[in-house]
């Protein structure tokens, strides 16, 4: 286990081999705004230092040029469009229903934090989430995150702290819960509009300019007609700075803390900045776009083409950049469910990009959706509201639209030159994608595609795992259920609603018919398979031996542990027993044996004994004599009986806790012992006519009641008492088995 190590922030440390600790730290509507990758002005130290210490990405891409489907993306592995979420999920419930879009994000969808906690993860996210809405919408307890924090006291500044606010509360999470792997979301509000930097924040840049030359492409011709611009430069830069300086003091206790090597941080921006024409009256709208054509509420790369730094030490080559690789933000999942060992759920739209995030460039397979639908007026109304890329090139289209537009990333990133007429069939083919995309977003009833076997069978101790493949439009969710109930993540029992269902140890309690039922507001379909646990039987309680009378009803039973079906024989003195002529129950677990003449006398093996089997194995219990004895006893005659192996429930009533010298057992059964030997409890075995009856001495605070003490006779039967019933009133005598072979002699009552 990781070792607690001191330091100021009273962190841990993690040992080798830990499995590795997760950071996903997204800011809000930043742009290029990192010194160290090219913006003139803005001072970013920390995450200059991040860039020296991992790798970046110079081909990310977001999901959306908005908040919310982004977010959907990165927790759900899928196109946010596919959830009916295109664009930002407003407070105004109305505005969602008009844009035909949910509340919220569906809670049964295997999310990234479910595969996190799978894996034994500790869950947090700490700043902004914006992904339900409403009254009616799930906390996100709801969402597989086990501790969050999505507010902060508002202060003068509004949000121009909160940065620093979420990382005091993460620092707080990951204090609490270092010692153990955890998966954090540290979403920050900045750098959204408004920012309002304090006179602290904006003193960083006494004196400094931020002349519009300084930019490289679409930003500089974008910021020649900003009002205000150096105002606007310096508010923005000021906040820009807190954020860096939030990010850096996250880095420094990582590394006080002992997590830093141990750790995979991901820092990215959800979209592209604000863009000022949108007469917003909030926005400054001066994020750096660098070279790339669009902002924020466009598809065009400025919108969606996002700085992307990992670190891992040790793993990911430090102070390298990856200019070939295209990931998106769907690509998280996935590549995380990988990080952790655990299973990557199918037909997601991300790709498993592990191995590009450690340092290792590959082409992607499957290309880039986009659906935007903007609500957004002037220089935006008229952008495309569908975009695909697929290897280097890039169409954006909608019906409707007089010309696509198709550029060619690799020669063209800034999408400069539309290169549709001249590539009519690369055109054609990305066009078509688009539309069976379209296609695809239509509700469909889910359908399966793979599914476990009818039945299975397991021994005890194995561990068994069923996977449901299915897709649908919405994504479809999973539930498992057993014999009717639907069943909940315990120990020993993960994936209970996601489509691969792990039972680990099975047991004899485990069998059962199993359903997966799959799910969207399609409809519903199911994949079922039934579990049988095969265990041969043992005897958990053997036959004891009986004493009768003469006339007597003997009765044997024997208990087992075994899988279905149990079959039984019972044998006496080797011979199967077959029911009639007093017989009854030879074929079950329980034996009554009548009309045995006196004398009789059997014992051991020579009795009765009963033979269990199930298809896996068998057992022969042990046997167990029967003694029947002819009526003619004297008319009262009293046996001290003394329990053998100490009283029923040992363990259960030793201790004395009245402190008067007598075991609770003793007190409870009321019972004391001749001689002062209080070893081990005694009755009264009283034989009255043909009845036998059994007494106990009562004593309840050093005072004897009921029938007093009897002297011992020389002949003793010993009573083992295997249940006890009632001990206030009756005992229940299953065997007395003599002890000598001898005549009583009458006793009389003290």
């Amino acid at each position: 286990m990781p070792t607690r190590r001191s330091s100021d922030l009273g962190g841990t440390a993690q040992g080798e081999g830990d499995p590795p600790n997760v950071i996903m730290i997204l800011v809000d509507d930043m742009g290029w705004d990192i010194a160290a990758l090219g913006h003139p002005h803005v001072k970013t130290p920390n995450l200059d230092r991040l860039v020296s210490e991992g790798r970046v990405f110079e081909n990310f891409y977001v999901a959306s040029p908005v908040c919310s489907p982004t977010r959907v993306s990165f927790m759900t592995g899928h196109q946010p469009s596919r959830f009916g979420i295109h664009d930002f999920i407003s407070s105004n419930l109305r505005v969602n229903m008009r844009r035909n879009m949910p509340n919220y994000l569906d809670t049964d969808v295997v999310l990234v934090t479910d595969v996190a906690k799978r894996a034994g993860y500790r869950t947090g996210h700490f700043g902004k989430w914006h992904l339900s809405r409403g009254s009616n919408a799930p906390r996100l307890t709801d969402y597989g995150i086990d501790e969050f924090r999505t507010s902060w006291p508002i202060n003068n500044h509004y949000w121009s702290y909160s940065s620093h606010y979420f990382v005091d509360a993460a620092i707080g999470f990951l204090d609490a819960n270092g010692d153990q792997p955890f998966y954090l979301n540290l979403w920050f509000f900045q750098m959204h509009d408004p920012l309002v930097a304090s006179s602290a924040q904006k003193r960083v840049y006494d004196g400094e300019t931020f002349p519009v030359e300084d930019f490289d492409s679409y930003m500089r011709d974008y910021c020649v007609s900003m009002p205000d611009a150096h105002e606007r430069f310096l508010e923005y830069n000021a906040v820009m700075t807190s954020v860096d300086g939030a990010v850096g003091r996250l880095l420094d206790y990582l590394e006080q803390a002992g997590l830093a090597e141990n750790t995979l941080l991901l820092f990215t921006s959800d979209n592209g900045p604000e863009d000022y024409r949108l007469n917003l009256s909030s926005s400054l709208g001066c994020g750096n776009t660098g070279r790339f054509r669009g902002r924020k509420r466009s598809i065009y790369e400025g919108g969606v083409r996002m700085p992307c730094i990992a670190r891992w030490p040790g793993v990911i080559p430090a102070g390298t950049v990856d200019t070939t690789s295209v990931i998106c933000s769907s690509d998280w999942l996935p590549s995380i469910a990988t990080l952790l060992g655990e299973f990557v759920p199918p037909f997601l739209d991300g790709e498993d990009r592990l191995e590009v995030l450690k340092g290792t460039p590959s082409a992607r397979a499957t290309p880039i959706v986009w659906e935007y639908r903007s609500d957004a007026v002037g220089p935006l109304s008229n952008a495309p509201q569908f975009a695909i890329r697929d290897g280097r090139w890039k169409l954006l289209w909608e019906e409707g639209l007089a010309e696509p537009e198709l550029y060619d990333l690799v020669d063209d990133p800034e999408e400069r030159h539309n290169v549709a007429a001249l590539e009519s069939a690369v055109v054609a083919t990305l066009r078509q994608k688009i539309e069976d995309f379209q296609g695809e977003l239509a509700p469909r009833v889910p359908e399966i595609h793979s599914q476990p076997p009818a039945n299975e069978t397991s021994d005890p101790g194995d561990s068994v795992s069923w996977m449901v493949e299915a897709s649908g439009s919405p994504p479809p969710a999973f539930q498992w259920y057993r014999n009717g109930v639907a069943l909940e993540n315990r120990s020993g029992l993960q994936g209970a609603s996601s489509p691969l269902l792990t039972i680990e140890n099975v047991g004899l309690s485990d069998t059962g018919d199993y359903v997966c039922e799959v799910k969207n507001s399609a409809g519903t379909v199911e994949s079922s398979v039934q579990l049988t646990v095969e265990l041969a039987p043992t005897v958990t309680r053997h036959p004891v031996p009986v004493f009768l009378w003469d006339g007597g009803v003997a009765s044997y039973s024997v208990s087992v542990i075994a899988s279905e079906p149990i079959s039984y024989q019972w044998l006496r003195n080797g011979v199967a027993l077959s029911d009639g002529g007093g017989i009854e129950g030879s074929r079950t677990a329980y034996l009554l044996i009548g009309g045995l003449p006196a004398p009789l006398s059997l014992s051991g093996s020579a009795g009765y004994r009963c033979q269990v089997w199930n298809p896996v194995g068998a057992i022969l219990s042990e046997g167990a004599g029967v003694t029947v004895i002819a009526p003619g006893a004297p008319t009262f005659e009293t046996w001290h009986v003394f329990h053998l192996g100490g009283p029923v429930g040992s363990g259960t009533y030793e201790e004395d806790s009245d402190g008067d010298g007598w075991n609770n057992f003793h007190e409870f059964a009321g019972v004391t012992n001749p001689n002062d030997d209080r070893s081990k409890p005694y009755f009264d075995v009283v034989w009255v006519g043909d009845a036998l009856e059994v007494h106990y001495n009562r004593w309840r605070g050093g005072v004897e009641t009921g029938f007093g003490s009897y002297e011992t006779p020389e002949l003793r039967y010993e009573l083992e008492i295997l249940e006890a019933t009632n001990w206030e009133s009756s005992l229940e005598l299953l065997s007395l088995v003599r002890s000598e072979e001898h005549t009583p002699e009458l006793q009389s009552q003290a």
